[in-house]
């Protein structure tokens, strides 16, 4: 999520540079750089919390109790249909998918067109 992002991030500085050059210093400076992707880093590591509660590692001894056995199983929150349905599906494909893919192709087709007119 991180990397979409800092991609998305990249392009729209790159917007500003060559569409806006003259707002472009005094929009993006180093330390608001470091910011955003402070903010980019923090938001993705926050959205992806409940993803550290899908699965459960069971560790399943035999009846000598000389051999365990490691087993992953899927934890009650990620068999719920509601989280299944708004955070994986809705959330992912909104936020993961989406919108970055929406703003990359708009973003890149204006640096296109200012690149390709003013030539």
């Amino acid at each position: 999520m991180s990397s979409i992002y800092l991609t998305l991030a990249v392009t729209i500085e790159r917007y500003v540079a060559v569409c806006h050059p003259f707002h472009a210093r005094s929009e993006f400076t180093w330390k608001q750089a470091r910011y955003i992707v402070l903010g980019i880093v923090i938001f993705s590591a926050v959205y992806n919390i409940p993803r550290f509660w899908e699965y459960n590692v069971v560790a399943i001894t035999d009846s000598d109790n000389n051999f365990i056995r490691y087993v992953i199983l899927t934890a009650p929150i990620r068999r719920h249909p509601m989280y299944d349905k708004v955070y994986v599906f809705m959330g992912y494909f909104i936020l993961l998918y989406l919108l970055p893919l929406l703003a990359l192709i708009v973003f890149n087709v204006l640096i296109y067109r200012a690149v390709s007119f003013n030539t």
